[in-house]
């Protein structure tokens, strides 16, 4: 954001891009579909991702060692509970209420990814990632004010 360059699209960012895009329409689903079980979107949503998980390890498909397939394991239990508390969440409130504890995920990627992976962001990725969730509470702070004022309060033109 603070330095785009052509080497910020490469393969990896488009997979990125992909995987964010997916993940909204998965939320608006979500709550579209607020009438169907939690259980039955999880398993639909879950059998969705494996497939296209499948078709993308075609041609460099390496079979897992113990350790990686435990660890792989884990990470379906725990994304499992995860996937389905948040399905139950964005049946129970307005995604635009959620949607500011989704900017957590940012402090999760930085201390996982320092933790696991050595990977510590520099000051360009906190100053744009700040940029990124003060816009964002900036818009969820918006929202809120403009609720509360009656409509005949608003100038004309102003939404």
């Amino acid at each position: 954001m603070l330095k785009p360059s052509s080497a910020a699209l490469s393969l990896s960012s488009m997979f990125a891009l992909a995987g964010s895009i997916s993940f909204a329409f998965a939320i608006i689903l979500n709550r579209r579909l607020r009438g169907t079980s939690d259980t039955s979107l999880v398993t639909w949503q879950t059998i969705g991702t494996l497939l296209v998980g499948a078709a993308l390890t075609i041609g460099s498909w390496k079979t897992p060692s113990s350790l990686d397939f435990g660890a792989m394991l884990l990470l379906g239990i725990v994304s499992c509970g995860a996937h389905l508390m948040i399905t139950r969440a964005l049946k129970l409130a307005p995604a635009s209420t959620l949607a500011p504890l989704h900017y957590s995920l940012l402090l999760w990627a930085v201390v996982f990814g320092s933790a696991f992976f050595g990977d510590v962001p520099g000051p360009r990725i906190l100053v744009g990632s700040a940029i990124v969730v003060l816009a964002g509470l900036f818009i969820f702070h918006r929202q809120k004010v403009v609720d509360t004022v009656p409509p005949e309060n608003v100038p004309k033109g102003v939404n």
